[in-house]
């Protein structure tokens, strides 16, 4: 089972906007997002699910992975990543659901957070990063090891 725990692509600043769930990606954000989602496509199989929180810029994350990859992905929006969200109850979410992989798009410092209780590593997230975490029979805090990091500076 291997859960990938990404942060939303570069946002605009809070700003721009009337309300922080309101933030949009920038076009540096999608286009990071975009690059990544193809360099992933060559190297590694696919998530079978990609779910991200209600904030809107994490939804243009989770499409823009989605757009980009050959098959078609269900996305689904779920308030297991809205802001504050718990590694715990995103990994019993994730047992309820019958795939080998998923993408989940979130915030920080919640994935952040996430992937150190995963697995007990700390890892510096940038807007658009992904690690892809790896779990065996059991999908519980501390049992997952962080299989990979991308990091979105990589793609412009």
């Amino acid at each position: 089972m291997q859960i990938w725990v990404a942060r939303h692509g570069e946002a605009v600043d809070p700003d721009q906007c009337a309300t922080d769930f309101d933030r949009a990606l920038t076009d540096r954000g999608r286009r990071q997002v975009g690059e990544l989602a193809r360099w992933l496509a060559t190297r590694t199989v696919l998530p079978e699910l990609i779910w991200h929180s209600p904030l809107i810029r994490a939804g243009q994350t989770a499409q823009a992975f989605a757009a980009e990859w050959p098959a078609e992905i269900p996305v689904e929006q779920t308030s297991v990543m809205a802001p504050g969200m718990r590694c715990e109850r995103l990994l019993e979410a994730v047992r309820s659901r019958a795939v080998e992989r998923i993408l989940c798009v979130g915030h920080q410092p919640d994935v952040g957070e996430c992937v150190f209780q995963a697995c007990g590593g700390r890892v510096a997230y940038s807007p658009g990063a992904v690690a892809c975490l790896e779990f065996g029979e059991l999908l519980l805090p501390r049992a997952g090891r962080l299989k990979w990091l991308t990091d979105p500076d990589w793609f412009g």
